[in-house]
């Protein structure tokens, strides 16, 4: 920006159901804004929800995590769950916790000096599950690594039994067989042990249901996944029943995105969504507090139909360059890798 000022958008999303409107307010020098990163699903899976402190100064965003706090999840109006703090601003369920169907949550949290917070409540609607997934390779279908790529377009058929509205979100995540784990600003070092490289959606996909009430979804576009190799690949789906709210603010987001490039090209911007401070309603509260159901399918991707029409991108967005040395790294475990063949795996 050319002045010391910073537009955010912001969208509120306030207690009632329909109020979520989008509206710019312009910020001098810096905004502090409490976020809240929280989803908490019908999955086997640890279930937790993340609380920072983020300070935006000259569009460029800190987020500190938030440590100390009293947080609980009050069940169907009765029931109180305290959830136990790890001092790094994520605060954990206990283990055998997971969502169910048509119960009711609400996330409440103090701070140690008396503010107090609190979620809208949500209530959790099962997710249909996905009938069918099937791929179609695009020439130059999309963008990796900042330039055109070929893609396998996947799509998915499903019921929408519910004559009611219903609301959907599609996230994804993407298991690659990976020979490079160490990249020097010289030259890239071989693996010494298999693994898997880990790649996450960076688009929004979601779908307001309107059109489909009670109908077979067919052929909903979820992803484009970049031909990155020649070989085959393992992508798990997951489809989110969401509410009304929830898909107002990613709808918010998704608009946000498509003015800057992709959701991780999004530039820091604060969204209001369902969690306001009860001690003073004039702070701003970021980020958003969900209890979608969630249906999952895992989908091998031949690339069969990408062979014979296109080059691949790589994994790197070029031509590793090993040096003749036999030098090794091994492949450590983490959000984008794992040496631990994924359950699917075709080899």
């Amino acid at each position: 920006m050319k002045s010391f000022f910073s537009k955010i958008l912001i969208s509120i999303g306030l207690i009632t159901i329909s109020c979520v409107d989008p509206f710019e307010v312009d910020i001098k020098n810096n905004l502090h804004a409490i976020m809240v990163e929280g989803e908490i699903t019908d999955e086997d899976r640890p279930q937790f929800v993340k609380i920072y402190s983020s300070n935006y100064n000259y569009q460029i965003v800190n987020k500190i995590p938030v440590a100390d706090l009293k947080v609980k999840v009050v069940v169907n109006g009765m029931e109180e769950i305290k959830l136990s703090d790890d001092n790094k601003g994520t605060y954990f369920f206990p283990v055998e916790f997971k969502a169910k169907p048509e119960h009711t949550y609400q996330l409440i949290f103090e701070d140690k000096k008396g503010q107090k917070y609190q979620s809208s409540i949500e209530k959790l609607q099962a997710s249909p599950a996905i009938d069918s997934v099937y791929d179609f390779f695009e020439t130059d279908g999309t963008v990796a690594f900042g330039k055109p790529a070929h893609s396998n377009n996947i799509y998915i058929d499903f019921k929408d039994a519910d004559p009611d509205p219903n609301y959907f979100q599609w996230t994804w995540r993407l298991w690659e067989k990976q020979s490079i784990c160490l990249e020097t600003f010289y030259y890239d070092v071989n693996c010494s042990e298999e693994c898997y490289e880990i790649i996450y959606n960076k688009d929004l996909s979601i779908l307001d249901d309107r059109f489909y009430n009670g109908k077979a979804v067919k052929g909903k576009l979820v992803g484009k996944i970049p031909y990155y190799q020649y070989f085959g690949a393992l992508l798990e789906i997951k489809q989110k029943s969401l509410t009304e709210r929830a898909y107002r603010f990613y709808r918010n987001l998704q608009n946000i995105s498509q003015n800057t490039g992709t959701f991780a090209d999004t530039p820091p911007q604060l969204i209001g969504g369902n969690v306001k401070n009860m001690t003073n309603d004039s702070e701003i509260i970021s980020g958003l507090f969900t209890v979608p159901g969630v249906s999952t399918k895992k989908y091998w991707i031949s690339r069969i139909n990408a062979q014979i029409n296109g080059k691949p991108i790589g994994l790197l967005g070029r031509k590793p360059y090993v040096l003749p040395n036999g030098l090794t790294a091994p492949c450590t475990p983490g959000k984008n890798k794992t040496p631990i063949m994924p359950d699917g795996w075709q080899n």
